[in-house]
């Protein structure tokens, strides 16, 4: 998707074996009016991980009942 990042909520990832890689039930469009930066320097990592998850409307991963330990 070019020179940014769209970081995404685990819970939005499903690996498809087929694929041999993660699918998301997103457009193009919707990931890329996410957030996004221009390099993995983030200043402030949790407010900025919290707005990422409520524009996705995602619960945190350690909150996800799909995590594991």
């Amino acid at each position: 998707m070019g020179e940014r990042f769209y970081p995404l909520p685990w819970s939005l990832l499903t690996y498809d074996a087929e694929k041999d890689g993660y699918v998301v039930p997103l457009t193009r469009a919707e990931i890329e009016k996410g957030q996004a930066v221009e390099d993995r320097e983030i200043a402030d990592e949790i407010q900025w991980r919290e707005a990422v998850d409520a524009y996705y409307h995602a619960a945190p991963y350690w909150l996800s009942p799909r995590a594991t330990l």
